[in-house]
């Protein structure tokens, strides 16, 4: 008996993960503007590339402690990465896609500790000492969100100069890259 209760079991598709719920309703008829740690679990579940603006800003900063072959082809003369990217059309949702699998690899390990959401923005910690920190800026689009903004920053085992100066020109560089046609 628990043979064929194994079998009907493995026979059954799957359920569909749930959409991000639906934002409550504030006083006034007005949708609210709250983006919690619920809605973004429930969009990692589905894929964050389910959630894309028309037009994505994508900046990265850290410092490369990789050398020869392995370091990163981007690594400037200091041995930084600084790199600001938009993605437009089709392209936006790959990289939503490697996100997603970083941020839920991130959130295997830190658990409930791995992000904090608040206002329009989710911040992912750091899984060790070369990882990056990851944020996402959000909009709200009709009855939820899309991403418009991600940026990573290397932010642990620095020092209070160097982050400040990370985030300046991360900063300067989310200003600078204009929406897509």
């Amino acid at each position: 008996m628990r043979y064929l209760s194994l079998v009907i079991l493995l026979a059954c598709p799957a359920p569909e993960p749930a959409l991000p719920p639906e934002p409550e309703v504030e006083s006034g008829g007005e949708l609210g503007v709250a983006l919690d740690d619920a809605w973004m679990r429930d969009a990692l579940e589905v894929g964050l590339d389910q959630f894309a603006g028309d037009s994505l800003r994508w900046v990265e900063h850290f410092s490369e402690v990789a050398e020869g072959e392995e370091a990163d082809p981007r690594t400037d003369a200091d041995g930084m990465v600084r790199e600001a990217l938009r993605y437009c059309g089709d392209d936006r949702l790959e990289p939503l896609q490697r996100l997603t699998r970083m941020l839920r690899d991130k959130v295997g390990v830190l658990g409930q500790d791995a992000f904090r959401c608040e206002g329009r923005r989710c911040t992912f910690s750091p899984v060790g000492e070369f990882d990056l920190d990851a944020t996402l800026d959000l909009e709200r689009a009709g009855d939820t969100f899309v991403i418009v903004a991600v940026t990573r920053i290397d932010s642990s085992m620095v020092s209070e100069e160097y982050l400040s100066a990370a985030h300046a020109w991360v900063d300067a560089a989310l200003r600078e890259l204009e929406p897509c046609p």
